[in-house]
């Protein structure tokens, strides 16, 4: 399986691979991610419909 419109080089596999391999690569490389140990900060933005205003917060998740 190949899929030319996206980049897959950081995962490590082989010219041609399997629809398993890539989806055991991905989750390898989400795993890595999540256990880093770092701080990940996100900001949302919401619509408060009572207020008509926008709302935003800032989300600190530590992994």
């Amino acid at each position: 399986m190949r899929l030319p419109w996206y980049i897959l080089d950081f995962l490590g596999l082989k010219n041609t691979y399997s629809e398993k391999d890539l989806e055991n690569a991905i989750l390898a490389e989400l795993e890595s991610f999540i256990l880093d140990g770092k701080d990940y900060y996100i900001d949302l933005l919401f619509y408060h419909r009572t207020l008509h205003r926008l709302r935003h917060r800032t989300e600190t998740w530590r992994v």
